[in-house]
């Protein structure tokens, strides 16, 4: 049964909050988040090795993403303001990544072939996958696939299995079997595709693609099942087709020198770069919020994410990966550790998000006052202004006792309820 809040006073506004340096909010939060993330890794590498960190932690820290995505959609019922109790359901998480990770891994390694490579693909195939099957239905059909499920938890369970169904289709059947063995290109392939998916699905809702597009007022883009059937379908051709351009390039500029498998996988990499401009500019910035024209609003937010794409690509393969941190050297320049990297900075701003509101990062909004001029009441005196209705409209005004239950005392600047 769901909790009826109590009365409320009229027309008192709601409670409102800004982000506490304005639109350059993500500038401290991005230094903070890297030094964090470059400490963290470089204490996994340095105590446990990079086997440990480019294979156990990475999929332990994707099977946490994962789990903070259902978690969010569907077990934590977030405060509206910035609270720090939060913190209690990331760490959660953390916990049961571990736990979600040591049974997958035991299943995966009794039933697939391919040694550690096909397990480690069945990892990754199955945190992508769920990627995109955790917020897809209320992304894009506004939760409207599983509301005839009674409960949230539910239909986490619901689509938690849902995600096992399309594991077993396109990893277990189709990219690898017990008969045939891991096919590196497959995997590689469809791993790709869907991370490019995810990306439109995630630039869409963190990016606030979503507000851009619901200011149209157009059925496609706010009327369900048109608005899912749209997105799904544009999404899906959207990402796919930027693989197989991508892909393209490739062919074209290295040829026969980098196999397919390889093309695929770098694509892959690409597909995170999306992260950290849809997370730093959707949640730590104005983003061109002040632009009143949705579909300009909508170009302006494009063009930031993937001007940062090139950007963010260009500066971690000329600078910080000639710079060896992590052994990166020792990579080639379409295998590095790009996935980690922006998937671990960008996690930072936007799982404080979902469990902490921004807590730390925002500030409360005064309340504007506005003095509005006294209404004549039925019994022909003057309702003064009241200081507890800063907002007051007129509809407002109307829950006013009526005369005959409390009189009030004719209008001046300092009047105030008098019963008589």
């Amino acid at each position: 049964m769901e909790k009826k809040d109590g009365p409320v006073a009229p027309n008192v506004p709601p409670v409102k909050y800004k982000l506490i340096f304005g639109s350059h909010t993500w500038c401290p939060v991005f230094f903070f988040s890297f030094a964090l993330i470059c400490g963290l890794l470089y204490s996994i590498y340095g105590i446990f090795g990079p086997v440990v960190l480019r294979g156990i932690y990475n999929v332990v820290f994707g099977y946490f993403i994962l789990l903070s995505i259902h978690c969010a959609h569907y077990w934590w019922n977030p405060n509206p303001h910035p609270d720090p109790r939060g913190f209690y359901a990331l760490f959660s998480c953390i916990a049961s990544a571990i736990l979600i990770y040591t049974i997958h891994d035991r299943i995966f390694s009794t039933f697939l072939a391919g040694g550690v490579a096909g397990v480690t693909y069945g990892h990754l195939c199955f945190i992508i996958f769920g990627f995109h099957i955790a917020g897809y239905d209320d992304t894009v059909w506004d939760g409207k696939l599983s509301a005839w499920l009674p409960t949230k938890p539910l239909r986490s369970v619901f689509w938690y299995l849902v995600t096992w169904v399309v594991w077993v289709l396109l990893y277990g059947l189709y990219c690898q079997s017990v008969f045939s063995g891991l096919d590196l290109v497959r995997v590689n392939g469809v791993l790709a595709c869907v991370q490019w998916v995810v990306m439109q699905q995630f630039t869409y809702g963190v990016g606030k693609f979503n507000e851009a597009m619901n200011a149209s007022k157009w059925p496609l883009f706010t009327r369900q099942p048109l608005k899912g059937l749209f997105l799904t379908f544009f999404h899906t051709f959207c990402g796919v087709a930027i693989n197989f351009i991508i892909y393209g390039l490739e062919e074209a500029a290295w040829g026969d020198t980098v196999s397919p498998d390889d093309k695929f996988h770098h694509s892959l990499l690409i597909a995170t770069y999306p992260l950290i401009p849809s997370c730093f500019g959707g949640l730590l910035t104005n983003y061109f919020a002040a632009e009143k024209v949705w579909y300009k609003r909508l170009g302006k937010r494009v063009l930031h994410i993937y001007f940062f794409i090139a950007i963010d690509y260009w500066w971690y393969h000329l600078i910080f990966a000639p710079w060896g941190f992590l052994g990166s050297k020792e990579f080639t320049w379409w295998h590095h550790d790009d996935l980690l990297w922006n998937f671990a900075i960008a996690i930072v701003p936007l799982t404080h998000h979902w469990f902490c509101a921004r807590w730390g990062w925002v500030r409360r909004e005064k309340p504007p006052v506005e003095a509005f001029p006294p209404l004549p009441s039925d019994d022909g005196l003057a309702i003064p202004p009241s200081p507890s209705l800063p907002n007051a409209h007129e509809e407002d005004r109307a829950i006013l006792p009526k005369a005959g239950a409390v009189h009030f005392a004719p209008a001046s600047p300092a009047a105030s309820p008098v019963p008589v």
